[in-house]
């Protein structure tokens, strides 16, 4: 690792609460520049990556981390999503204010839907002093207990291959984010381009237009109402950006060329995130859409571009087919 004093992996489930006790919704992007800021990573520690497998490049280990952090949580139900976000729960409410200088992970097992998660004292196996998170728990009898014993009801394969896959999806998103900031400006115009081609937000691919790299005017994408170009319908901005939020200077500077086009529709498309200013801004008779990194690989991912499919066979028993002999 780059420092030596890169936070440990049990310290990202604190800030998370933090966050979202204000009661909002925050989304990935939110929780991992707040987590840098609060554990204070380095620039250099910011880069850090996970160890690779085969000859692949690993994932960003605060997002990485992060992920974890938020997934604990959400077994624990201290936070739930909430649209392209997370909202803290009234237990999770409960759970900062008594923890309120901070707390680790393992403290999560306050939790009795994280000790269920987790396999941990009463839902442990007992022949087995190891977690055991992918085999169902076994009843424990306590002969000097009245207290009724509790079985852990055993998730299917496909349950746990739903979990999984889950986990798999979030962790695509956050690498598939990391791949687009890393993209030359020119390029990452012509996959938006792409995008919305595939999303149809045009009647053909004659319909939208990429202007040059320089002197564009501050549009980067136009959408004409047919293959004639004569009518704008859309003004586009791309904002490949690696930190820095979008204002509202840039959203200000688009309404003002959707004036001047007489065109009604805009739109923002950023890999970051927008201020509160940007975000509620819209000027009275037009309508400008923002995009954030969070909502823009969900529509890759959605789409299918930027990534690459890998299938999975399984096999099931056809029962119809043997009740029919």
């Amino acid at each position: 690792m780059a420092d030596k004093t890169f936070p440990s992996s049990t310290l990202f489930h604190y800030p998370i609460l933090m966050m979202l006790a204000d009661g909002n919704v925050h989304n990935r992007n939110e929780l991992v520049a707040f987590e840098i800021e609060k554990l204070s990573i380095s620039e250099a520690d910011q880069k850090v990556s996970t160890p690779g497998k085969n000859g692949k490049k690993g994932v960003n280990m605060v997002a990485s981390w992060t992920s974890y952090a938020i997934a604990d949580l959400k077994k624990a139900e201290y936070i739930a999503h909430s649209g392209d976000g997370y909202v803290i729960t009234n237990a999770g409410k409960e759970f900062l204010e008594s923890h309120k200088s901070g707390f680790v992970a393992s403290e999560l097992k306050a939790s009795k839907a994280y000790r269920e998660y987790k396999r941990m004292g009463e839902f442990k196996n007992p022949k087995d002093d190891k977690p055991a998170p992918f085999m169902a728990a076994e009843p424990i009898s306590e002969s000097d207990s009245d207290e009724p014993t509790e079985e852990v009801p055993t998730k299917s394969p496909i349950e746990l291959l739903e979990e999984l896959s889950t986990h798999i999806n979030e962790t695509l998103e956050n690498t598939l984010l990391d791949a687009l900031k890393k993209m030359s400006p020119d390029s990452f115009e012509r996959l938006i381009k792409e995008l919305l081609i595939k999303m149809e937000i045009c009647k053909s691919e004659e319909c939208i237009e990429l202007t040059p790299y320089v002197k564009d005017d501050g549009v980067d994408l136009y959408v004409y109402d047919n293959i004639l170009k004569m009518n704008v319908v859309c003004c586009i901005q791309v904002k490949k950006y690696t930190e820095n939020a979008i204002g509202l200077s840039t959203v200000k500077e688009l309404g003002g060329t959707l004036l001047d086009k007489n065109c009604k529709s805009g739109m923002v498309i950023t890999t970051t995130q927008f201020t509160k200013g940007a975000s509620d801004y819209n000027p009275s008779g037009y309508n400008i859409q923002k995009i954030d990194g969070n909502q823009l690989t969900k529509l890759l991912v959605s789409y299918g571009l930027g990534i690459k499919t890998k299938k999975i066979v399984i096999n099931t028993v056809d029962t119809e087919y043997l009740n029919s002999l």
